[in-house]
């Protein structure tokens, strides 16, 4: 069986805002020492509305990443239900690329017939820009 390609071409990035430190000073404002909660900003999700047959799939990303470390977080649930495991939000690390595309590790996914939805987010900052150019899901 053929696997799902999802055409994705974006950059995902989770910067700090750079004038925060001088902004806070200017204000009188108690500066945090870590620096600004980035929380979940980098977030997007994705419909596929014909998954042929229900169970469990491998989900991969052809990425392009210039620092180490970098993690991409995914669900098939917009709220992880506890009394639900397979919603149960998995971490997809990302290779270090050196610039170069290169697919990550898959990661498992378990997907109903028909329409399913993909929720993708970044965590625990500070994280860096990535470079992603497709996902690919295949029945295990």
């Amino acid at each position: 069986m053929p696997g799902i390609i999802i055409k994705f071409c974006g950059i995902v990035s989770d910067t700090y805002h750079k004038e925060y430190y001088a902004i806070k000073h200017q204000q009188g404002n108690t500066i945090d020492p870590k620096g600004p909660s980035q929380g979940i900003k980098s977030k997007f999700h994705y419909e596929l509305i014909d998954v042929p047959i229900d169970g469990i799939y491998s989900l991969t990303a052809t990425v392009c990443t210039v620092t180490v470390q970098q993690t991409l977080t995914v669900s098939t649930a917009a709220v992880y239900n506890k009394d639900d495991a397979s919603t149960a939000p998995i971490v997809m690390e990302l290779p270090y690329t050196m610039g170069e595309w290169q697919n990550t590790n898959p990661v498992l996914l378990s997907l109903n017939t028909g329409m399913n939805t993909l929720y993708f987010w970044r965590e625990n900052p500070p994280q860096y820009g990535v470079s992603i150019k497709e996902f690919k899901l295949t029945k295990v």
